[in-house]
C-alpha cells in the first residue's frame, strides 16, 4: 500500500477534473487587472464569488495567471468540513498557468519571464528545516501559518484568504508565488488541459517510485480512480510487462484499459478476486500491489 503523508500526500478516493479559465483571453498584466476573481469557501458548506486586490510582486516574488485548476475531490471535503478549518479559503491546489507578473529577483534565480508556463507544487517549504536540507521539502517541519509567508502550508488546502497578500488557491485568475515555492517551467508544446494533469500524475509516478515498479515488473492496482488510472499509464510506461485493474464499476475498468491496463478484474462481481487476479498475470503473483482506492474493502 502506498502511503502519502498527513493532507500533501493524500491519494485516494480522488475525482480530478478540470476548470478553464477564459483560456482566449489574451495575456495582460495585473496592471491592467488590478482585482482577481476567486471563489471562495466562505465557511463550511458555503461558497462565494469574490474578488480580490492584486499588488505588484516583491523582488523575489512573482504572479501567476491561472489556466487551468483541477476541481479534487479534496475540494469536496473541505467544503464538508473534513479537512481542518481554514474558512475562508480559496480552493484549487492543481493549478497551471503562465507568469503574469514577475519581481526582477524572482526573474534572475528562477530564469523565467513574464509568459513563461508554469506548475507550482502545492506545497510552501521553509528551505531550512532537516527535511527540507534533505532535500525532502514535501515533509517539510515547518508550519508557520502567521505573518510572512505561510511555510509548512498548501494552496487551497489550508492557508486562509485571510493570509496577505489573499491569492493563496488555484479557483482564481492570479495568484502569487513567494519565493520558496517550488516552480517547474512547461513546455509550450504541452497543450492546458494536458498539463493540468501534472500534480495527479505526479502522485501516480511518485507510487511507482515508492513501489520500485521495474521494465518487466507485473502490476496489480487496486482503485480505477483518476489517480488509479494514471498509475496504470505510469506503470505502463515504466514499462511493466503487465498490468491488472482492480474495481467496482464497469466504467471505470472499460477507462482503466484505454490508460495501459491490460486485464481489468471486477471485485464487485467475482467471487474469487485473487484467482482471477492471478490467472490475468498468467499464473503467477504480481511483482508490485497498489492500493489506491482507501476503503477497507480494498
Amino acid at each position: 500500500m502506498v502511503n502519502r503523508r498527513a493532507s500533501r500526500d493524500k491519494t485516494s478516493q480522488r475525482n480530478t477534473s478540470t476548470m478553464e479559465l477564459d483560456p482566449e483571453e489574451p495575456a495582460m498584466s495585473p496592471a491592467h487587472v488590478p482585482t482577481s476573481r476567486q471563489v471562495v469557501f466562505a465557511r463550511k458548506g458555503d461558497i462565494e464569488l469574490g474578488e480580490h486586490p492584486v499588488a505588484e510582486p516583491a523582488p523575489g516574488e512573482l504572479l501567476m495567471r491561472v489556466k487551468r485548476v483541477g476541481i479534487c475531490a479534496t475540494d469536496l471535503h473541505l467544503l464538508d468540513g473534513h479537512i481542518g478549518d481554514p474558512f475562508p479559503l480559496v480552493p484549487g491546489h492543481e493549478f497551471v498557468g503562465e507568469v503574469a507578473e514577475i519581481g526582477a529577483a524572482a526573474a534572475l534565480d528562477r530564469g523565467l519571464a513574464v509568459g513563461d508556463r508554469i506548475v507550482v507544487e502545492m506545497l510552501l517549504p521553509c528551505g531550512v528545516c532537516a527535511r527540507c536540507r534533505e532535500g525532502r521539502y514535501n515533509l517539510c517541519d515547518r508550519d508557520d501559518p502567521a505573518g510572512g509567508y505561510p511555510v509548512g502550508r498548501e494552496y487551497g488546502i489550508n492557508i486562509p484568504r485571510t493570509h496577505e497578500p489573499g491569492l493563496w488557491g488555484g479557483y482564481a485568475d492570479i495568484l502569487t508565488v513567494p519565493a520558496t515555492a517550488i516552480v517547474h517551467r512547461l513546455p509550450h508544446s504541452i497543450p492546458w488541459d494536458v498539463a493540468a494533469l501534472v500534480e495527479p500524475l505526479a502522485v501516480a509516478f511518485r507510487a511507482i517510485e515508492r513501489g520500485r515498479v521495474s521494465p518487466g515488473d507485473t502490476v496489480v492496482v487496486i482503485g480505477p480512480g483518476p489517480v488509479g488510472l494514471l498509475i496504470a499509464a505510469a506503470a505502463s510506461a515504466a514499462g511493466a510487462s503487465r498490468v491488472v485493474m482492480v474495481g467496482t464499476r464497469p466504467s471505470r475498468l472499460e477507462l482503466a484499459t484505454r490508460f495501459g491496463a491490460d486485464a481489468t478484474v471486477n471485485s464487485r462481481e467475482s467471487s474469487d478476486v485473487a484467482s482471477e487476479v492471478r490467472a490475468a498475470l498468467g499464473g503467477a503473483l504480481a511483482d508490485v500491489v497498489i492500493e489506491i482506492a482507501g476503503v477497507a474493502a480494498a
